[in-house]
């Protein structure tokens, strides 16, 4: 009890008020994937098994068995749609690779200047995306780690555009207390990105200035968590999993989340986000067919002022 009581006021600890200013770009990277995950409030270290993990912690692939392919699509507020896609292959002794895709995507927006503030009938978009590579091995029975290389950019309509890399490294370590485990993993480390192109500044309406595109860092994220089997027999498993989210542009969060299954065919989830912008409870379920080779995921997630999310996802094992 008292390696629990340890573990639970570590995420506590990390939750200082430490007010920052919004100042990172390429935010979608920042979406969270997965209807599992979400369901569960976002507390996932220590819970996944299948290729939605390049998303959350690669220091984790070795639960992945076998080949598993993922797949996710969400339609957010305000026009922007998300869709996702990994594929994991366990290699055994060599470790497991994978790979990965996410896109966003904004509707036409219309297109304002200072002497046309109602439109100038043109329309413009927004879109961004990564993909990249995943490795993660087993350094010993009960410690392993993990990395992604990604590829990203940023195209602003027909303004500017703006393309980097980045990197995640993740960890998992088994206690050995019974199911007990834990996990880190730093999100989107890399480079500053910068637009191309120029803007203009304008004074009384007339254009006064030039200037360059200032580059900005990506919405790099540190998070600790671990999980729990409280319950676990031939016929049911409850899972209880806790987890501290440190955000380079934002105050820390704290996500707790619990999963219950039966017979490894019924899955119900809840989750609750505590010191998030709008994010607050969650909850959702999942569904394992033909011999647990596929599964089918919703989550609901409650964004207080702001629409309602509705999420699924989709996963096969081969």
């Amino acid at each position: 009890m008292k390696r629990v009581l340890l573990f639970i006021g570590i995420p506590i600890f990390l939750l200082g008020d430490f007010a920052k200013v919004g100042t990172a770009g390429a935010k979608f990277l920042g979406l969270e994937v997965g209807a599992r995950a979400n369901a569960m409030g976002g507390s996932y270290i220590g819970v996944g098994n299948d290729a939605s993990l390049v998303f959350w912690n690669p220091g984790e692939l070795i639960n992945v068995e076998g080949k598993s392919l993922f797949t996710n699509y969400i339609s957010l507020f305000a026009g922007v749609k998300h869709t996702s896609i990994a594929f994991v292959s366990n290699q055994d002794i060599k470790g497991v690779i994978g790979m990965f895709f996410s896109e966003v995507s904004v509707g036409d927006m219309v297109e304002t200047t200072v002497d046309f503030p109602d439109g100038t009938g043109k329309t413009f978009g927004y879109s961004a995306f990564t993909f990249g590579g995943s490795y993660g091995k087993a350094l010993t029975d009960k410690f392993s780690v993990g990395v992604n290389l990604k590829m990203l950019g940023e195209i602003y309509g027909s303004y500017s555009k703006t393309y980097g890399w980045g990197f995640d490294v993740g960890t998992l370590y088994y206690t050995g207390w019974k199911s007990f485990r834990f996990g880190m993993v730093i999100q989107n480390f890399g480079p500053d990105l910068k637009p191309g192109g120029n803007y203009f500044n304008y004074v009384n309406g007339e254009v006064q200035d030039t200037f360059n595109y200032s580059p900005y860092p990506l919405p790099m994220t540190f998070k600790l968590g671990g999980a729990m089997d409280v319950l676990k027999n031939e016929n049911s498993k409850l899972t209880l999993a806790v987890c501290a989210v440190h955000p380079n542009d934002n105050l820390e969060n704290l996500r707790f989340g619990a999963e219950y299954g039966f017979s490894n065919m019924l899955f119900l989830r809840a989750g609750y986000a505590i010191r998030t912008d709008e994010q607050g409870i969650s909850f959702g379920f999942g569904i394992k067919g033909l011999n647990n080779k596929l599964s089918i995921d919703y989550a609901f997630s409650d964004y207080g002022a702001l629409p309602d999310i509705h999420r699924i996802s989709a996963g096969m094992s081969f």
